[in-house]
């Protein structure tokens, strides 16, 4: 009798620790785990392409920033899996109206970027999303733009002219300017491969 009783507790311990959601999903902590992964990854490119186009715009202006976006900010999307010892992660930014071609969103990523510009469109204010595979979490963040943006993103009517020439030089097919302060500028694509 008594082994029932300890049973009987034990299993009411259970169904109650299911029903508060106290007890994780089968794969939750692996999608809890490749979201830290992933956010962890975004957070770092966009906080070191931050710092080093504020540095350049500090020493050379607007044309030094874009020296840096053209040479560093592939390379960044490239350095940052390694930081985290997570080779099989790839970060990368892009954009409905991408400046460098190997920025180009993919299908699913044209279609999170529609998404979010929708949102923003109705006044919501976004909040990255991810979508899992079989083989790998996907995490989107949307990249508003910033007033510091518009001297190489904004108006080109209002653009200096040394800007403008460095733009046509670096980017000959250039879509990404146009833009306003808190419009969206693009995102973070991350992709966590499922562990195995």
């Amino acid at each position: 009798m008594y082994i029932k009783k300890k049973i009987a507790a034990i299993a009411l311990a259970v169904i109650s620790l299911l029903a508060a959601g106290q007890v994780p999903a089968a794969g939750a902590d692996d999608s809890a785990s490749a979201v830290a992964v992933a956010e962890k990854a975004a957070t770092e490119l966009m906080t070191a392409l931050k710092t080093e186009l504020q540095a350049a715009m500090r020493k050379g202006g607007p044309v030094a920033a874009i020296d840096i976006c053209s040479t560093r900010a592939q390379a960044l999307s490239a350095e940052i899996p390694g930081r985290s010892n997570r080779p099989d992660v790839t970060v990368k930014r892009t954009s409905l109206k991408f400046r460098n071609p190997a920025n180009r969103p993919t299908p699913e990523e044209e279609r999170v970027l529609r998404n979010f510009a929708a949102q923003l469109q109705e006044g919501a204010a976004l909040q990255p999303t991810t979508r899992r595979t079989n083989t790998a979490l996907h995490y989107y963040r949307p990249i508003l733009t910033e007033p510091l943006c518009l001297s190489c993103h904004g108006d080109p009517d209002h653009m200096d002219t040394a800007v403008l020439e460095a733009l046509r030089q670096r980017y000959p097919e250039d879509m990404a300017a146009g833009y306003n302060a808190g419009e969206l500028r693009g995102m973070v694509s991350v992709t966590v491969p499922a562990a195995p």
